[in-house]
């Protein structure tokens, strides 16, 4: 598919020209077309590369919340059940006096 761009400011087209020069100094063969390409290519997928980012932060953030509520949940557990045990202890020695 072909696409023509019309009235690029002279600025933007000085700095695509200087920069595809410097590509092609490094040995890189490109085109003008196949760098404007690379350029239109970066700018798509890097906005949803960052949402990707953003919910995968986001769903790390959740489940660590509800990981450390699971924590805490299973130590008050914990310590209940030791209070259980530590008065079913003291009932068994009352009886045995």
């Amino acid at each position: 598919m072909n696409l023509y761009v019309r009235n690029i400011e002279p600025e933007i087209m000085a700095s695509i020209r200087l920069n595809l020069k410097d590509i092609n100094k490094k040995g890189i063969p490109m085109s003008q077309s196949e760098y404007v390409n690379q350029l239109l290519k970066q700018a798509l997928t890097s906005n949803f590369y960052e949402y990707k980012k953003d919910i995968f932060d986001q769903t790390i953030g959740t489940l660590t919340d509800k990981f450390e509520e699971f924590i805490e949940s299973n130590n008050e557990l914990l310590k209940l059940f030791a209070g259980i045990e530590e008065e079913e202890l003291e009932d068994e020695q009352g009886k045995q006096k």
